[in-house]
């Protein structure tokens, strides 16, 4: 699981919350639209998983590592299954915080 900003954004490099992504490698230099197609978004066989704050908010590193789990659990699985075994997670959390 990798955490990535929304598309077209780039990190400042005096936001505080900047070592939160940590999936990101910045870029040396400004984009402009030849670099555009060297972007791979997705590659074939990938899900693409989005999610709001309220399923995962960045600041839980045992919840992350539940999520991956359940992730890399299912990772064969068509995407419905994935985010049907991710709902029945978020369900028994939801009854638990309860």
């Amino acid at each position: 699981m990798v955490q990535f900003l929304a598309l077209g954004l780039e990190i400042p490099a005096d936001l505080p919350d900047r070592n939160t992504y940590y999936s990101l490698t910045f870029r040396q230099t400004e984009l402009d639209s030849s670099d555009i197609d060297e972007i791979t978004l997705v590659g074939p066989g990938d899900v693409l998983i989005l999610y709001t704050d309220g399923v995962y908010d960045g600041t839980d590193k045992e919840e992350r590592e539940i999520l991956e789990s359940i992730m890399r659990e299912h990772c064969r699985q068509s995407a419905r299954e994935i985010c049907n075994a991710l709902l029945d997670y978020a369900v028994k959390r939801d009854a638990r915080l309860r």
